[in-house]
């Protein structure tokens, strides 16, 4: 079987327990059960022999399972280079956020006093905002990221949108909204109640975590220091 041929390569890999071992999209070819039990097995062999693992992966959940530091390339270049949680909660530039998990892009401004004004609300840069090194303290136009799990459906909120499409994911679904300025916002809702496309929500952030990025046409303009 497939799961067998991978286990004796990479035994034979590691029997002259070298000092490190690279791993070219390893479990590529087995089902997801199999990958996820064949990777823990690696990894446990691999810290157990103290040997230095390098693997190369285009699957997320493998990478984020197996690693101690994960590095994210694009086009050549490192993008960063963190552990699984500082990638996704505090991912260091627009194209790592993007890539890692999911998320919405809603335009923002920053106010000198440190208020994130976007379209889905207002909020502190300093109530678990997450602002890159290379962003500084500068204030203006932003590009603002959010996860889709701190995004909730909120009766009560002024911000309404239309919801464009809904899909099942087992646990809960996975929400389209599109707001009145025509962004897109993503949202996932574990409650049991079902939503109907093509009606309005109110929907509000919750955690204030987000990402804050240099707004593409700022990019390249001197910052103001706040």
């Amino acid at each position: 079987s497939g799961g067998q041929q991978q286990r004796v390569a990479l035994a034979r890999a590691i029997a002259p327990k070298p000092e490190l071992l690279l791993m070219d999209e390893p479990f590529s070819n087995l089902d997801i059960a199999l990958r996820e039990s064949l990777s823990e097995e690696v990894r446990y062999i691999l810290t157990e022999f103290g040997i230095t693992g390098l693997l190369v992966t285009h699957n997320q959940h493998e990478a984020f399972a197996m690693a101690d530091k994960i590095g994210v390339m694009a086009a050549g270049k490192l993008l960063q280079w963190d552990t699984a949680q500082n990638l996704y909660y505090h991912p260091q530039s627009p194209e790592v956020a993007g890539f890692v998990g999911e998320g919405s892009f809603l335009p923002g401004e920053v106010s000198s006093k440190g208020e994130v004004t976007t379209l889905i609300g207002t909020f502190s840069s300093d109530s678990g905002t997450t602002v890159p090194e290379a962003f500084g303290r500068g204030f203006g136009r932003v590009s603002v990221f959010i996860r889709p799990e701190d995004v909730y459906v909120d009766p009560d909120s002024v911000c309404r949108a239309t919801l464009l499409k809904s899909h099942f994911r087992g646990p809960g679904r996975l929400h389209t909204f599109e707001l009145t300025s025509g962004h897109q916002v993503i949202c996932t809702d574990n409650s049991p109640a079902s939503l109907t496309p093509g009606k309005d929500y109110g929907i509000s952030v919750c955690n204030r975590r987000v990402s804050l990025f240099y707004h593409p046409d700022e990019r390249n303009r001197d910052r103001k220091v706040a």
